[in-house]
């Protein structure tokens, strides 16, 4: 029942991903770094701590320009490689420009010329998703990647991040769904109401 009631969800909020024009996603994942910048400094982290970011796919909202910004202001910046298994592991890496494509054709970090960091060891990761709702609840694609790395750091704060047209009334949960701690989208922040 869930799984079926997530795909149908997972449709709607990827036409509505995908009817944004490459000037609307363009635009508003300049926002969604500004408010992502701004989330991130309400956390005081601190110079050399790590940030999980990730490499936006697709139509997906691109938090490359608040992963560039961190950078410069001293936070090292992680990637997502995923693993077999349905595993995932972060990764910082010496240059971002040497990222290749993944099977999937997503930017990822090369382990030989990356640095691996534990879990836990994050300052905060932040979640992409298909869809959200203002409880907190995320709407991944179904491969269940981000859940099992989360679990390995619960204590770890969760920003998700996505365009405003992904979100929903209520997102539909199973058992290991992890809520979020905030949601970053080109119109805020939102610390989910429970």
């Amino acid at each position: 029942m869930v799984r079926h009631l997530k795909q149908s969800q997972r449709m709607i909020c990827l036409r509505a991903r995908a009817e944004l024009t490459a000037t609307e996603r363009a635009e508003a994942s300049r926002r969604i770094s500004e408010n992502l910048l701004i989330a991130l400094e309400r956390q005081n982290i601190k110079i050399g701590a790590v940030v999980l970011s990730y490499a936006a796919f697709g139509d997906e909202a691109d938090p490359s320009l608040c992963a560039e910004k961190l950078r410069q202001n001293g936070i090292r910046v992680a990637y997502p490689r995923i693993l077999p298994g349905s595993q995932m592991e972060a990764l910082v890496p010496d240059d971002e420009t040497t990222m290749v494509p993944d099977s999937y054709g997503i930017p990822t970090p090369l382990p030989e010329q990356s640095e691996w960091v534990q879990p836990e060891d994050l300052a905060t990761v932040l979640v992409p998703c298909v869809g959200f709702d203002k409880c907190g609840r995320r709407l991944g694609h179904g491969a269940g990647y981000y859940d099992r790395f989360l679990a390995r750091c619960p204590d770890v704060p969760r920003i998700l991040v996505a365009f405003s047209a992904q979100e929903l009334p209520e997102v539909a949960v199973g058992p290991y769904d992890l809520p979020i701690h905030a949601i970053v989208t080109e119109e805020g922040i939102w610390v989910p109401r429970g």
